[in-house]
């Protein structure tokens, strides 16, 4: 599991995957959304098997995280 820069904010839990070898579109994401992501795995476990997949929160293809 890949992530871009991580930040906190309760209650934000939205997140998206993309697979090793795609460009990394994507500046931040919350723990929160990571921790939702792990418990997407444990609950369905097919998964990200076998994938090295990045977690990014959607649409913040910014330049640098909004709170930098």
């Amino acid at each position: 599991m890949r992530m871009t820069w991580l930040y906190n904010q309760d209650g934000n839990t939205n997140y998206e995957t993309q697979k090793k070898g795609q460009p990394l579109i994507g500046a931040q994401v919350t723990r929160q959304a990571v921790s939702q992501y792990v418990i997407d795995m444990i609950k369905n476990p097919k998964l990200g098997v076998r994938e090295s997949n990045a977690v990014v929160e959607p649409n913040t293809n910014f330049a640098k995280p909004s709170f930098y």
